[in-house]
């Protein structure tokens, strides 16, 4: 989040910058992990979108089920999440 950004503008300029979606809205703080090395604390909240994802900042777009995540080369932080999604099944 920038300085002064609540989780739910971050929510909607992070979406709207990187995937074109619009936050209908945000919920929960489902968890919160460092990021490995970096100084950052990494918030995943509960996010309802509009729109079809369009990747802006990356080279595609892939849907996966937790289990399959641990396959992927992600964040230290998106690694807990995908373990916490897995054992929430």
């Amino acid at each position: 989040m920038d300085e002064g950004e609540s989780p739910a503008d971050a929510a909607a300029r992070e979406l709207r910058e990187e995937l074109d979606l619009s936050v209908a809205s945000v919920g929960a703080k489902l968890a919160a992990f460092d990021d490995g090395d970096s100084p950052f604390v990494i918030e995943f909240h509960e996010v309802f979108v509009a729109g079809e994802p369009v990747a802006h900042e990356h080279e595609e777009l892939r849907w996966f089920a937790p289990a399959e995540l641990r396959q992927v080369a992600l964040a230290p932080a998106d690694h807990a999440f995908a373990r916490l999604l897995e054992r929430r099944g």
